[in-house]
């Protein structure tokens, strides 16, 4: 008698790095199709891959967005402070 395999000891695990790879090559111009076929793996697992790489990407965005912010208030005030030393400069090196 044939014993039936469980659908769950056919399922393949792939690491992170495997499935950023398969992301990137999609983004980069391939198809889900032919990644599909390259590789083994579903259409809809590759889908899946990508849409949860956008999620932590969008999530990234949050403190890359903090991080300009905070970049542009201190180029302001260094720039400030460049403009002031200037007028130094030229008021300290008037002949008199």
């Amino acid at each position: 008698m044939k014993e039936k395999q469980s659908k769950s000891t056919d399922r393949r695990r792939y690491d992170a790095s495997f499935k950023s790879n398969v992301v990137k090559m999609y983004e980069s111009g391939r198809s889900v199709s032919s990644l599909s076929q390259s590789f083994e793996v579903k259409d809809s697992t590759i889908y899946r891959w990508i849409s949860d790489s956008k999620a932590n990407v969008s999530s990234g965005d949050v403190s890359l967005q903090e991080e300009l912010k905070a970049l542009r208030k201190a180029l302001k005030q260094v720039t400030q402070e460049r403009d002031v030393l200037k007028k130094a400069l030229c008021i300290f090196s008037q002949t008199t």
